[in-house]
């Protein structure tokens, strides 16, 4: 849910920053990633899917694949080529251990997709 006037399509459901990671990235990632994406956005999951020869995601608190702590990925080390976190580091406790956390998980030459808030005022 948003606040801001026209910020959600009113098909899809989907923000400015879905639109805008779709399109920055459709063609830069590409096919049979190891997928980890962290408090999974339901309309990020199908092209995510896509994406991946394995997919897995987590979340603490919210409907998951697996219930899972970013501060604690128990994933080994180098098992994800793409990290997906989305708005999420704003919430943890430790950002700089949730960090840590995911450079350990991600593959060398692996991607992470950060995104965090830009707050205007």
């Amino acid at each position: 849910m948003t606040y801001r006037q026209d910020a959600q399509c009113p098909v899809c459901g989907s923000l400015e920053r879905h639109r805008a990671a779709f399109l920055v990235l459709r063609d830069q990632i590409p096919p049979n990633q190891r997928v980890l994406h962290v408090a999974p956005e339901p309309l990020m999951i199908p092209w995510l899917v896509s994406c991946s020869r394995e997919y897995l995601n987590i979340d603490l608190t919210n409907p998951a694949m697996r219930r899972m702590n970013l501060m604690n990925i128990e994933l080994p080390n180098d098992s994800k080529t793409l990290v997906w976190c989305s708005h999420v580091l704003e919430h943890v406790a430790d950002d700089r251990k949730a960090l840590s956390e995911i450079f350990r998980v991600l593959a060398p030459a692996g991607m992470l997709v950060l995104q965090v808030p830009i707050r205007v005022k």
